[in-house]
């Protein structure tokens, strides 16, 4: 009995510290302000950018063609956001021709994480 409470113990102090790793950064990204880049100004061509903090990675590339956004490709790979999560997200940005997309249905923190690097391709010095 005394090692089934200490096995409990040790899974209740190990999902305690999951929870804390999994939910730290949050408040700091659900709060970020995703700034609408004036895209018309770039010359034509594909922009990096990248968006990091606690468990959230991003990088993007962001096709810009006749002063539009043209196409986003999700370059994170296994550990970022599904491609049938981001493609509705990418496909509302180039309809909308806006970063900032806090109407955007379903907007997640892993949304805002990438709209994130979405900005910060167009926004750096290239």
């Amino acid at each position: 009995m005394k090692v089934v409470l200490i096995i409990l113990g040790v899974l209740a102090v190990l999902f305690v510290i999951g929870v804390i790793a999994g939910t730290r950064g949050m408040k700091e990204i659900k709060e970020m302000k995703i700034n609408n880049p004036d895209v018309s100004k770039l010359p034509d061509g594909v922009y990096k950018g990248e968006f990091h903090h606690a468990r959230w990675n991003y990088i993007v590339e962001v096709k810009v063609q006749g002063g539009k956004i043209a196409g986003i490709t999700n370059l994170t790979g296994e550990m970022g956001m599904k491609p049938v999560m981001s493609e509705p997200l990418v496909q509302s940005v180039i309809a909308q021709q806006n970063v900032n997309l806090d109407t955007y249905s379903g907007a997640t923190i892993d949304s805002k994480a990438f709209l994130k690097a979405v900005e910060n391709a167009l926004t750096k010095t290239n």
